[in-house]
């Protein structure tokens, strides 16, 4: 997992924007509350956007990662490349 922030160079000790690229056994899960996303894609592939406050759990394994859950209040693009996104009412992984 690679994990990238970019600070608020108002506020240092604020991350203004962060990239996470995960792999290698490790999952996401996002907890989003019903329409709290819209459909759409990134490089013709389903992807999701979001202006909500949302939850990040990380999986390994199967199981949540103990102390690796992460409070994300800004906007985010969500997508996979190799493996499909759910299309219920929130999505369970991403």
């Amino acid at each position: 997992m690679v994990i990238m922030a970019w600070t608020d160079p108002d506020a240092p000790d604020r991350v203004a924007t962060s990239l996470f690229q995960i792999g290698g056994g490790v999952s996401a899960q996002k907890m989003l509350g019903e329409g709290a996303f819209e459909q759409t894609e990134v490089n013709g592939q389903p992807a999701l956007w979001t202006t909500a406050p949302h939850v990040v759990r990380f999986i390994r394994d199967g199981l949540p990662e103990e102390g690796y859950a992460l409070l994300v209040e800004g906007h985010a693009l969500i997508w996979a490349e190799g493996c499909h996104l759910p299309a219920g009412d929130a999505p369970a992984a991403a």
